[in-house]
């Protein structure tokens, strides 16, 4: 009785395929199953915004770092001073698109 599932609610043995998730429809396993789908789903769409919003945000800081590195110095702050062009936009698009998550 290796591949029986015993039903929690009803105290009986039912016999249900391991590989078809849909033999089991109604069982506690089941929706557990399809809730864990759900979830992985729901992260890979959020994954997806986070690229398209990181990717969107670089490409608009790109010019106003690029700007930024024409002022003197003294105006443009030492946060990022030792940083290449890129590595400044990327950690200003990093900084940012937090808040963007949060409206």
């Amino acid at each position: 009785m290796s591949d029986a599932f015993m039903m929690p609610d009803a105290g009986t043995t039912q016999r249900m395929s391991k590989t078809d998730p849909a033999a089991c429809a109604g069982s506690k396993l089941y929706q557990a199953w399809s809730a864990q789908k759900a979830d992985g789903a729901s992260r890979r769409a959020a994954e997806r915004e986070y690229r398209v919003l990181s990717v969107l945000a670089f490409i608009v800081l790109l010019p106003i770092v690029l700007a930024m590195r024409l002022l003197p110095p003294r105006l443009r702050g030492s946060a990022y001073a030792h940083r290449s062009v890129f590595a400044e936009t990327r950690a200003r698009a990093d900084a940012v698109i937090p808040i963007v998550f949060m409206a």
